[in-house]
């Protein structure tokens, strides 16, 4: 790694990074009053905007007068996969509204002034304190694979709350499973459909036909869903380019057997698969020898490097269009911009503004003009989209996010957890990096991270882990981006 090179992202950085370092808000707190001022106070119910996510807040202080005061708050905020809790700081001023208890409240606590109860607006002011995310967070550093591992696990009551995916019940499947093999039925046995719940974007299916056969099926979101701009028509790009890279026997990518977008046996596209024999990388990762570990990451490389030979005509996305250029600077561009199109609908606020991230982008662009044959680059290949057997990767599947561009976009070049040179660098051949090539690293990381933030939105994850990794590899990315 050269030394101009983010460095790899650590978890200390992620803990805090929740939330801006100074809150600006409205409040509506009551105030429990027990004597004349000053006095000890309790507010509760505060809700309060730092223009990005939403309080609420539980405040013990002192009320010094009639608008003068100090508290700190234990409360709660919004995240794009729930909410979180943390504790603030903060000066307050404002005018107190009496509110007179009722008679049967207010009797039984004889002796009490009736104005015990205020209802006070304020302004406030104040740093934050300490952040914890609640629930899904891990303690130690992540691993290298985090993506995959935070954006995959769920529960059937989970899977249910998914955005995007598009589950359907054994009956419709029957009816697919005929379209697509001539008449065949499904097994009879329960587990002749098995619903797979890796993943957050697409339904698919483990099916057992009633010859024995075992297949995949894979159902594109709802065509009313929302999803980005880049994932327009994506189970196409995905098709297509499964179907292209199996002409290089190199690359061991499952058949696909039927591709159906006639939308009729089923509202969304479809398609069935060959089920790989092997195990998930993600899954077994953990148990294998380092040297183990080694051969199948020298194998991931190559494999890349192999989908990588493809080329094309055009620069950008197979499915959408509008996100293609004859020249890969004026493509990328695109792209950026059209991420920060799908934030703005969701009215989402980095922690950089547009204009301050389109700055970095066209301070660096004149290195992607080095780029000039679009190359077939999968994107998405990280350890849950590899399955391997007896020390060799024996399947890489998930195309759907390929796209036309520099192979430098692959995920084996982002350096999110690793120092250094990794073996499927050097499996893939590339172990040294021009200071143009490290701009568009760099580039790269900072759209990952676009739509690592952006997609949040889109999804509905269990964690904020994605959330907030993607807020750090922003800050890392824009850092060396300003730097350099």
């Amino acid at each position: 790694m050269t030394p101009g090179r983010p460095q790899p992202l650590e978890r200390n950085h992620v803990r805090t990074a929740r939330k801006p370092a100074h809150d600006k808000g409205l409040a509506l707190p009551i105030e429990l009053t027990l004597q004349p001022h000053p006095v000890l106070l309790a507010s509760v119910g505060g809700v309060f905007s730092d223009g990005t996510v939403a309080h609420r807040c539980v405040e013990l202080g002192v009320y010094l007068g009639v608008s003068l005061g100090a508290g700190v708050g234990l409360g709660s905020y919004a995240t794009p996969a729930g909410r979180a809790s943390d504790t603030t700081f903060h000066v307050f001023a404002g005018l107190p509204i009496p509110v007179y208890p009722p008679s049967f409240l207010r009797d039984p606590l004889g002796g009490l002034d009736e104005r015990w109860c205020i209802l006070r607006a304020e302004i406030f002011t104040g740093g934050c304190g300490d952040t914890r995310r609640r629930g899904g967070g891990r303690q130690g550093r992540p691993s290298e694979h985090w993506y995959t591992r935070h954006t995959s696990r769920r529960s059937t009551e989970e899977a249910v709350k998914s955005k995007t995916k598009n589950t359907k019940t054994r009956p419709q499947i029957a009816a697919m499973v005929a379209r697509a093999f001539g008449g065949m039925k499904l097994a009879d046995s329960e587990d002749a459909v098995l619903e797979l719940k890796e993943g957050w974007f697409n339904a698919a299916y483990d099916i057992r036909l009633a010859d024995g056969q075992q297949v995949i099926l894979k159902i594109a979101p709802p065509r009313d869903a929302e999803v980005l701009l880049y994932e327009k028509n994506i189970m196409a790009t995905e098709v297509a380019a499964m179907r292209l890279v199996r002409q290089n026997p190199a690359i061991p990518v499952p058949e696909i057997y039927f591709y159906d977008d006639a939308h009729d046996v089923c509202d969304s596209d479809y398609f069935f698969m060959e089920k790989i024999a092997g195990d998930n990388l993600e899954h077994v990762k953990a148990g294998l020898s380092p040297e183990a570990k080694e051969s199948v990451e020298l194998h991931i490389g190559e494999i890349v490097r192999e989908i990588n030979g493809f080329t094309g005509t055009y620069f950008g996305y197979e499915g959408n269009p509008d996100l293609r250029a004859s020249s890969w600077k004026e493509a990328f561009i695109k792209i950026v911009e059209s991420v920060l199109e799908d934030g703005a609908r969701k009215s989402v606020v980095y922690d950089h503004g547009h204009d301050e991230i389109r700055a970095a982008v066209l301070k660096h662009a004149r290195a992607l003009e080095e780029i000039t044959t679009p190359r077939l680059v999968h994107w998405d290949a990280w350890d849950l989209n590899v399955f391997v057997k007896e020390g060799r990767v024996a399947g890489i599947i998930d195309f759907e996010r390929a796209l036309w561009a520099d192979p430098l976009m692959e995920a084996q070049f982002r350096l999110l957890f690793s120092d250094g040179i990794t073996s499927s660098m050097r499996g893939y051949g590339k172990t040294s990096f021009t200071f143009e090539e490290e701009q568009r690293c760099s580039l790269y990381s900072l759209h990952l991270a676009l739509v690592m933030n952006t997609e949040c939105y889109y999804r509905n994850y269990d964690t904020d882990f994605v959330y907030d990794l993607s807020r750090q590899l922003m800050g890392a990315s824009m850092d060396w981006l300003k730097a350099n």
